[in-house]
């Protein structure tokens, strides 16, 4: 289940609040200039995640995102077909980063914890299949995509060099949870 947890920069053990209705979590993530909305995702869950395959299952999907976001550069951010770099993957990704341009994250496999870094807030959200998330340039945050790696996500930008991220240097993303605390 997609949940959503806000917690105080300054004491990542205890949450101030925990939530899990959709409504709950558009309106919240709103609050700070987060879209997040609930998408239909094919019938059946992909067997094949290759990124051909997965670009072809979700070809509509993209398609709609693209004509609502203007954003056109699309590639597959997925850690099922490449074990043999998880852990150093895993390990990038948990670096606070932001990106220059807008950009949207569709989870369309597996499980993985975005953090959002909002001043002295951070927003924890854990994503499933169907989750869409748009980040505006210059949100910092970090994704934690597990231990077994079957994270798998369509990421849009405007254009191929907006999906180079900026790494803050922040440690931050060290002392929050990581997605196994949610399994």
């Amino acid at each position: 289940m997609t949940t959503l947890s806000v917690y105080p920069q300054a004491n990542p053990e205890q949450p101030n609040k925990v939530l899990t209705h959709v409504e709950d979590i558009v309106s919240t993530l709103a609050e700070v200039g987060v879209r997040f909305a609930r998408w239909p995702a094919p019938t059946a869950p992909l067997t094949d995640t290759s990124t051909a395959a997965v670009l072809s299952a979700y070809q509509a999907q993209i398609s709609q995102l693209s004509s609502e976001t203007g954003l056109f550069a699309v590639d597959v951010l997925g850690l099922a077909s490449v074990q043999s770099q998880a852990v150093e993957l895993r390990a990038s990704f948990l670096h606070e980063r932001s990106y220059a341009a807008d950009h949207v994250q569709l989870c369309v496999a597996g499980r993985g914890l975005l953090a959002l870094h909002f001043g002295e807030q951070v927003f924890e959200i854990l994503c499933e299949r169907g989750d869409l998330i748009e980040l505006s340039a210059g949100v910092k945050h970090w994704l934690d995509i597990g231990e077994k790696a079957d994270f798998l996500a369509i990421r849009l930008f405007a254009t191929v060099d907006d999906a180079l991220p900026s790494v803050t240097g922040d440690p931050i993303g060290e002392r929050f949870t990581r997605l196994e605390a949610w399994m």
